[in-house]
């Protein structure tokens, strides 16, 4: 994927990691995440976003696609009606009620979410 990144873009993707993404304080004009933030634990979800945040120039848009669900509630729900409760609950997978009410209401930042399946979510955020 790292060469077909280079191929396509024509720059070397970057190594980091949530809590300490490698570039400089507003430097970037867009932080995509897909289907990695369900690997990042809830207590840390918040400094995760302030972290992607910090990077972004002012305006800069943060976008989270993954599997999330609007609550805990629905999310053991979902889990029970398709079989897969224990694999929903060994996994990180975000709530809108979590990001939305916790962490992106505490950090003053102005959201949006959109859902694309039973599972996935787009999750915006600009700077």
């Amino acid at each position: 994927m790292r060469n077909v990144f280079r191929e396509k873009w024509g720059f070397e993707p970057i190594d980091g990691h949530f809590l300490e993404i490698l570039l400089p304080e507003g430097s970037a004009d867009t932080v995509v995440s897909t289907y990695a933030f369900h690997h990042v634990p809830d207590e840390e979800k918040g400094e995760a976003i302030k972290e992607m945040l910090h990077v972004l120039k002012p305006g800069g848009a943060l976008i989270i696609a993954d599997v999330m669900f609007e609550s805990e509630d629905e999310k053991r729900r979902i889990g029970e009606e398709d079989g897969i409760l224990e694999e929903v609950l060994e996994e990180y997978f975000a709530t809108l009620d979590h990001l939305g009410g916790t962490i992106f209401e505490r950090l003053d930042v102005e959201w949006k979410a959109e859902r694309v399946n039973r599972y996935v979510w787009v999750v915006a955020a600009e700077k």
